[in-house]
């Protein structure tokens, strides 16, 4: 009986020495991640790349399962190449009081490449639920998280600015492309 007792031991003990059941923290490498908002007036459109950001995943390495994402994006650090287009939003978007742009899943789905990530993002403080819709690739020595959410200005409390009598369009597209290592 003595025997059967160690041997179950054993199996107990080899069958989970392999397993990681904990998740860790991975942070996205920002020197090859990026966040860029695009815009659109009537008389041109333009973009601007967030130069500040913070990224990361709660992974579980035995499942290779990406169970949540949070990530903070400083409203500041947007450029767009035009000082006075970037101080304009930056009163637009009143980042003294609102400094932050955050995204935090509540769900993390995978069916096999894409990712389908539920949470809440904080834009000009304030909150909404949003469902993103992510690609994960593979690469080398890397996890590369791709994709594009559109956010409506006025649903964040925000009066799209205005140029010549024109204003922008509501909508601004955010693209992102995260590098995890």
């Amino acid at each position: 009986m003595r025997n059967l007792y160690w041997l179950f031991l054993v199996v107990l003990l080899a069958a989970f020495a392999g397993e990681n059941t904990e998740n860790r923290k991975i942070y996205a490498d920002n020197s090859a991640s990026s966040i860029v908002y695009f815009m659109s007036h009537p008389m041109h459109d333009w973009d601007a790349s967030a130069k500040t950001f913070k990224t990361v995943i709660s992974y579980n390495d035995a499942t290779k399962q990406i169970s949540s994402v949070a990530s903070v994006v400083k409203v500041q650090s947007f450029d767009s190449g035009n000082s006075n287009r970037d101080s304009h939003a930056i009163e637009v978007l009143d980042a003294l009081q609102n400094p932050n742009i955050t995204f935090v899943s509540s769900d993390v789905k995978q069916e096999g490449d894409n990712l389908i990530i539920s949470g809440k993002l904080t834009f000009h403080g304030v909150t909404k639920p949003v469902t993103l819709n992510a690609v994960r690739k593979e690469a080398k020595s890397a996890m590369i998280i791709n994709g594009t959410m559109n956010v409506n200005m006025t649903d964040h409390g925000v009066k799209p600015p205005g140029l010549m009598g024109m204003t922008t369009k509501e909508n601004i597209r955010l693209d992102y492309t995260m590098t995890f290592r």
